[in-house]
């Protein structure tokens, strides 16, 4: 079984410092499959790929984008997906690249990004992600995952990752993800693993913030 976090972010996300070289240490360690996806790029995912390729099997190319509407994830991208558009035009460009469509943070009210739920529903997504580690009030997630169990829609978590300290918070356990089919195929036999730290929550909310209002530091971290 292999240990599966769909939703990390590196440096190149505005809200991250996470390393490369630093991340691959970890994949590494902790033994862990993922989709680095950052905020409305793909040049981390491809960069990494390049960089580390004993360990592209384990990373797939992700972009968490932007849309009028709020943020949805493409998985197994060819090409970067261009952000503040509309959501379907958005989804319709992630299924012409073969590309899978999940839903983050579907019902964290202190996200302006998230999706409304009769939106959801309409895009009707391959995932949903139904627990983020990052997600402050945990009756989020609950509703989040009560939500897909009632529309009977593919699950997943995502620890939200923009910190080397928070990457191995939450993961699935899947048999492939060696292509778009074989992950919704193993994903609807995955169990799910995740824990909330509080304090490690409070602090990656707090470091991303800093980094946002002063983006220069990232420089010198």
């Amino acid at each position: 079984m292999k240990k599966l976090d769909l939703h990390v972010h590196t440096r190149f996300s505005r809200d991250s410092s996470l390393d490369l070289k630093l991340l691959a240490r970890i994949i590494k360690k902790l033994d862990l499959y993922l989709a680095i996806t950052d905020h409305n790029t793909i040049r981390g995912a491809v960069v990494f790929r390049k960089n580390f390729k004993g360990l592209r099997s384990r990373v797939i190319v992700g972009e968490e984008v932007k849309t009028l509407q709020g943020e949805v994830i493409g998985l197994f991208l060819q090409e970067e997906v261009k952000p503040f558009r509309d959501v379907f035009e958005t989804i319709d460009e992630i299924r012409s690249q073969g590309g899978l469509v999940l839903v983050p943070h579907p019902f964290d009210m202190f996200r302006r990004s998230r999706l409304r739920q009769d939106l959801i529903l309409k895009l009707k997504p391959d995932i949903i992600e139904v627990f983020n580690a990052r997600t402050i009030l945990n009756k989020y997630n609950v509703q989040a995952f009560n939500f897909a169990k009632k529309h009977n829609l593919l699950m997943s978590v995502g620890s939200d990752s923009h910190f080397w300290f928070e990457i191995g918070s939450c993961y699935a356990l899947v048999n492939d993800v060696s292509s778009p089919k074989a992950l919704l195929k193993s994903l609807r036999k995955a169990s799910f693993y995740y824990k909330r730290n509080i304090l490690k929550l409070f602090t990656a909310h707090a470091f991303s913030k800093v980094l946002k209002t002063f983006p220069k530091i990232k420089a010198w971290i």
